[in-house]
């Protein structure tokens, strides 16, 4: 449980410290549509519609300063909780799926899919 705990405490310092790095570098922008790839979107209790599939901008903005996200303290701080604690450590880098569609997942995808 211990582990756990530093984990989240060093992913929690993380998110605030690339939240503060891309502010100072990314001004606010509305979504991007996609033109042509669409989504079903819940509307009500009991409707949906569908809708274009819009890409908030920080989602660019975390892949485009991906370096400059890595080289933060907190993120190598995170990494080496991750890797110290034996069970969650073995789910990165191994296919996972099914015998149609596997996929393996980094540490660098996790965290970045934290901000």
């Amino acid at each position: 449980m211990e582990a756990q705990s530093n984990i989240y405490t060093r992913a929690k310092a993380y998110v605030q410290a690339a939240i503060e790095l891309l502010a100072g570098r990314v001004q606010r922008a509305e979504p991007e549509r996609l033109l042509g790839l669409n989504e079903w979107v819940r509307t009500s209790e009991s409707t949906f519609a569908v809708r274009e599939i819009a890409v908030p901008y920080w989602h660019k903005a975390v892949r485009y300063h991906a370096d400059a996200l890595h080289a933060l303290a907190e993120f190598q701080s995170l990494v080496e909780a991750i890797k110290a604690d034996p069970l969650v450590a073995r789910y990165f880098g191994v296919l996972a799926g099914t015998i149609l569609v596997q996929r393996s997942f980094s540490i660098d995808e996790i965290a970045d899919h934290l901000i």
